[in-house]
């Protein structure tokens, strides 16, 4: 289900609702990340030939790789608004993730 999600398609959808229908322009962070985890995934899990890292193509080998660089920093560098509850109360913690 996350790979339908978190795709190149959505990412479109979610640019056209901004840039067509007047959407809040925020949506298109939320399309960036989507983008970047649908390359990612298709380039990690593709038994294609077409999509997946191959040598027989050094030029798009080494755009595949730098994407995939792209998407390890970005995932490395993820934040989490954690909510957290003290006497009743809401308050939000910000976690990023640690090795």
């Amino acid at each position: 289900m996350a790979p339908k999600i978190l795709s190149q398609q959505t990412a479109d959808a979610l640019e056209i609702l901004v840039d067509v229908h007047g959407y809040d322009p925020a949506l298109k962070t939320t399309a960036f990340f989507c983008r970047k985890m649908g390359r990612a995934y298709d380039l990690l899990a593709s038994r294609n030939r077409k999509c997946a890292l191959s040598m027989s193509k050094p030029a798009k080998l080494t755009e595949a790789l730098e994407q995939i660089d792209e998407f390890y920093e970005i995932v490395e560098t993820l934040k989490f608004r954690c909510p957290r509850y003290k006497k009743g109360t809401k308050y939000f913690v910000i976690l990023s993730r640690t090795l």
